[in-house]
């Protein structure tokens, strides 16, 4: 009688300890979520590894401005932004899943201040059209939105910003480009 009187008492002391570190807010729980890593610059974009549960860094590179004129101008002129090097040393794969990780202020639209761009793939750079014009009586339009790529966005964190293409990228040369920064973040998708 005595054994079993004990056994119950400590059935309830533990029954009593595992709903207090379930229920009350102050005890850790072993099954919480680990904490999402915070990219550490602002205006710094980081490649979000899921898998891994961290943030990887991109290719940096400062675009340069560069124009092209045809017959003296009068045959057209075509401006493009150029990144230096044929491809990117960041490399993913067409089926990975992309998603991109970068600071913001509080309450900011990231249709706003951040593009996914396709660069046009040169000889020994990469570009971005900019602006082109069809000589002194075609007109001027700007092209640099040619190469956007739709995203969509989420909150990452309480201060940043994730987006990922609306849809799987083809194989080529992209950047991410933020407002608040004078450089791009490349990396390159190659075929399966």
């Amino acid at each position: 009688m005595k054994n079993a009187n004990y056994r119950q008492a400590v059935a309830v002391v533990i029954c009593t300890a595992a709903l207090t570190a379930v229920w009350h807010p102050g005890v850790a729980h072993a099954q919480d979520a680990p904490k999402l890593p915070e990219p550490q610059y602002l205006g710094t974009v980081y490649w979000f590894d899921a898998a891994g549960a961290k943030l990887s860094t991109l290719d940096r590179a400062r675009l340069v401005v560069a124009a092209k004129m045809k017959a003296f101008g009068y045959g057209g002129v075509k401006g493009t932004l150029q990144a230096p090097g044929q491809k990117a040393a960041v490399r993913f794969t067409a089926d990975q899943k992309l998603e991109f990780v970068f600071q913001a202020q509080l309450n900011v639209d990231p249709q706003t201040i951040a593009e996914i761009v396709a660069f046009d793939m040169k000889k020994d750079h990469r570009e971005l059209v900019s602006m082109e014009s069809n000589g002194p009586f075609g007109g001027v339009k700007a092209g640099e939105r040619r190469g956007e790529v739709p995203f969509q966005a989420a909150k990452y964190s309480e201060s940043s910003i994730k987006i990922s293409p609306t849809d799987p990228l083809k194989p080529g040369e992209y950047a991410v480009r933020i407002q608040s920064s004078p450089e791009v973040f490349c990396f390159g998708v190659d075929a399966r």
